[in-house]
C-alpha cells in the first residue's frame, strides 16, 4: 500500500511530465483520451452526376 503522501508526489510528478512540453508527453497527453481506438474513416465522396441528377440515400434521381 502507498501513503497518500507518496499517491499526492507521484501524482505531481506525472503531471510535472505530462506538460513539460517534451514531445513524448504531448504524445501520452494525447494517448490519454485516444484510447488507441482506429480512425474513423474518411466519409464517402459525393457521386459525380449530370446536372439533372442527384443522389438521396444512395438512390440516383433524375429530374425530368
Amino acid at each position: 500500500m502507498h501513503s497518500e503522501e507518496h499517491k499526492q508526489l507521484l501524482s505531481r510528478k506525472q503531471t510535472e511530465y505530462m506538460y513539460s512540453g517534451t514531445d513524448a508527453a504531448e504524445e501520452a497527453r494525447w494517448r490519454i483520451n485516444a484510447y488507441d481506438e482506429p480512425e474513423r474513416p474518411l466519409p464517402p465522396d459525393e457521386p459525380r452526376t449530370a446536372a439533372n441528377q442527384f443522389v438521396q440515400d444512395g438512390d440516383l434521381w433524375t429530374l425530368d
